[in-house]
């Protein structure tokens, strides 16, 4: 397994379906930044039907501008240097996958991007959305012959613990299970301090994005350590 970061100086294009998706590799992503790369990022949706974390009933109009809000400033603390949104419907993104590849495809045209990053097969968690999101962005990766870098569950022993408890951590319907995550082929260690404020930038969704909390503070303290990918291309 790689034990560095295979990916500094490069132009990234980072592909997500959501607002703070990006945040589980952001450590990643700000070494690639610091190193002189570039990271661009496209996010398929705005994530209107995460409101359980929220403490009031929030109109989705209202939520995806705060969610936007808070994406951008999880963009400003990595360095990302332009965002794109796709503004499909949170929660159907399958449905609109077409266009999504169509635009990711605009993106990497503008761009010229070195690698594109995103989720692998089983979208890390299960959920459609990611899915849909890795369809689409493998599918530009393969006809462009670009490197496509999938972020990933890590080995064993932690990935069965991590497995269980994210598929008890499941809401709305919308996943889907029976796919493999791949075996990570790189691991990048990271700073934890870093990675701290960069979830604090969603607050909205923190109390189901901080580690510590959702997987305790053994694996949760390994995932806030560690990021692990498969290239997979």
């Amino acid at each position: 397994m790689i034990t560095e970061n295979p990916f500094l100086e490069k132009k990234v294009l980072v592909v997500t379906a959501h607002p703070d998706d990006e945040a589980y590799f952001a450590g990643t992503l700000r070494q690639v930044v610091e190193s002189g790369g570039e990271v661009r990022l496209l996010c398929g949706t705005l994530g209107e039907r995460g409101r359980s974390y929220l403490p009031y009933e929030c109109p989705a109009e209202e939520l995806k501008q705060i969610r936007y809000a808070e994406l951008c400033a999880a963009a400003n603390a990595v360095g990302i240097s332009k965002i794109y949104v796709g503004g499909y419907p949170d929660g159907a993104l399958m449905e609109s996958v077409e266009a999504f590849t169509a635009q990711i495809e605009r993106v990497v045209f503008e761009y010229s991007p070195d690698i594109i990053l995103g989720y692998g097969p089983d979208g890390y968690t299960g959920h459609a959305d990611h899915v849909a999101a890795y369809t689409a962005a493998f599918s530009v990766a393969h006809a462009r012959s670009l490197p496509y870098v999938a972020f990933t569950l890590p080995p064993h022993p932690h990935r069965v613990e991590l497995m269980r408890l994210l598929q008890a951590k499941r809401k709305l319907g919308v996943y889907r299970a029976g796919v493999e995550a791949p075996e990570p082929s790189v691991v990048v260690s990271v700073d934890v301090e870093f990675k701290v404020g960069l979830l604090r930038c969603h607050a909205s969704q923190l109390q189901g994005l901080n580690p510590y909390v959702v997987f305790g503070e053994v694996l949760g303290g390994h995932l806030m350590r560690h990021e692990y990918f498969r290239i997979m291309s």
